[in-house]
């Protein structure tokens, strides 16, 4: 439970970053991705069994996999930045591949909303360049909220 509180601050962070300056500073992206595979283990490795510690591990590592199809993706695509993939994958290796796989899903299916409704009233069109990291945060909420009923508690 502190791991996702811990993501979620992260992500608000980033957020802001995102849509304030429509930048993020690296470091705290390259800073994100190992916390996320120290703290996925950690708390296996300390009370569990080595077996348990070797397929939290591997859960890891899938979970990073949406976040590397889109981090490729950005270096074929102008639309996609290079900071969104490394998000999903801190998100992917803290929760699971298939948790990223349906927040990137959902992030993309709230940002298009907000994408045709922006359009609607004429303050954007079809080129206009919007931040995703906020769209991955409400996701992120939404989907902890449904998962247990309000991170756990």
């Amino acid at each position: 439970m502190a791991v996702q509180i811990i993501l979620l601050l992260y992500l608000t962070y980033l957020s802001v970053l995102d849509i304030w300056k429509r930048k993020i500073p690296s470091g705290l992206l390259y800073a994100g991705i190992p916390a996320a595979f120290v703290a996925a283990p950690a708390g296996s490795v300390i009370s569990g069994p080595l077996s348990e510690s070797i397929r939290i591990v591997y859960v890891s590592l899938l979970g990073a996999l949406p976040g590397l199809l889109m981090t490729m993706l950005s270096f074929y695509s102008d639309k996609v930045g290079r900071a969104d993939g490394l998000v999903l994958m801190t998100v992917g290796v803290t929760e699971s591949g298939t948790f990223a796989g349906i927040l990137m899903c959902i992030s993309c299916i709230i940002l298009a909303a907000v994408s045709v409704c922006l359009m609607a009233v004429g303050r954007a069109d079809k080129n206009t360049r919007m931040p995703y990291i906020p769209f991955v945060t409400a996701a992120y909420v939404m989907m902890k909220f449904f998962e247990r009923g309000g991170f756990g508690i």
